[in-house]
């Protein structure tokens, strides 16, 4: 398989609240972390939230995506050149 590519940095700033497709600038740093293939501890450690907040924003992303997968979303946001 080919590597993957990060996305774009979120911006730090509160200001936003919402990116591309409706998606908080939280739940962008989970699609980040997913895309980069980290599990759902690893992403909960690494942005300090605990597993079962990382599985609540995945679930939100998969239904502002309109995919069923971590996969799709990440092929979903790669096919649109995020």
């Amino acid at each position: 398989m080919g590597q993957v590519q990060a996305l774009p940095s979120i911006p730090t700033s509160e200001q936003a609240s919402v990116t591309l497709h409706g998606l908080t600038p939280r739940e962008r740093q989970v699609l980040q972390r997913i895309a980069l293939g980290e599990t759902d501890a690893d992403v909960g450690r690494a942005l300090e939230i605990s597993i079962k907040t990382v599985g609540k924003h995945v679930e939100h992303i998969l239904h502002k995506l309109g995919v069923e997968t971590r996969t799709a979303a990440v092929v979903s946001i790669h096919s649109q050149n995020w």
